[in-house]
């Protein structure tokens, strides 16, 4: 038996013309270093993407605890009294100036500009001013005001608009 260079290259694994064998070269065995992206693995992601979602959730935790609880008795017994309706309020100073407002917005289901809507008008401000009055927390404000809006389609234009002075709020409340 005749020994050829050729049978000898691929019986030790080497590459031989004409053999039909393809033989991986060394490089690609190994996993190449520009394949790999980022040095985060996915467990190190999704920790982070708990953590995140953990600091947003207390961040709205806190900003409800610090500003909207202690509106919270007020908008409930307006809202109690007024279940058509819907009620925000909101608390804070006016800019430009050292006067702490307490802000009560109220939708409505109708106009609060137009004539014949006067007397419901005013005896809905009458009683948001007179709920407002009895509650605990109005003394810490300056002013009250109450606004009333219809909701017309994307934009409501109209508003009635009522400042008073906290001082002054039990004088005129019915």
């Amino acid at each position: 038996m005749s020994s050829s260079p050729d049978r000898a290259a691929d019986a030790s694994g080497g590459d031989a013309e004409g053999s039909g064998a393809a033989v991986r070269p060394p490089e690609q065995t190994q996993p190449r270093e520009e394949s790999r992206r980022g040095g985060l693995s996915g467990r190190v992601v999704v920790a982070g993407m708990f953590a995140f979602g953990l600091l947003v959730v207390s961040g709205f935790w806190t900003y409800w605890a610090v500003y909207d609880r202690p509106l919270a008795p007020l908008r409930r017994a307006i809202q109690a009294d007024l279940p058509d309706h819907y009620v925000q309020i909101a608390a804070g100073r006016a800019r430009e100036s050292d006067v702490e407002e307490l802000r009560i917005v109220i939708q409505t289901p109708y106009d609060p500009l137009a004539v014949e809507a006067a007397p419901r008008r005013d005896a809905l401000v009458g009683s948001v001013l007179g709920e407002a009055a009895g509650w605990a927390g109005v003394a810490a404000f300056d002013r009250v005001e109450v606004v009333l809006y219809e909701e017309i389609g994307e934009s409501a234009d109209d508003y009635f608009y009522l400042a008073r002075d906290v001082a002054t709020l039990g004088d005129d409340a019915d």
